[in-house]
């Protein structure tokens, strides 16, 4: 729901990807992706961040199991 009025928000992030910003008055996190804003309820944007931090180590943890453990020159086996 967009608030009806003009926010007078704080700036909480200026990053690459995006903008982070906090509304007081309607107590919303908007996020800026470019052309594109969400207005999340703090609980929400809370959730939501939780939801990426654990895709980024799901994405991650599967970059290390696709390694190749036996064609890495550093790696030695040993029996």
């Amino acid at each position: 729901m967009r608030p009806t009025t003009t926010c007078q928000t704080e700036t909480l992030l200026s990053g690459d990807s995006c903008d982070l910003q906090y509304c007081p008055d309607c107590k919303m996190i908007h996020m800026i992706l470019g052309a594109v804003t969400l207005h999340l309820p703090e609980v929400n944007f809370q959730q939501f961040a939780r939801d990426l931090e654990k895709g980024v180590y799901k994405l991650k943890s599967r970059e290390r199991t696709s390694h190749d453990l036996f064609n890495d020159p550093i790696i030695t086996m040993h029996s």
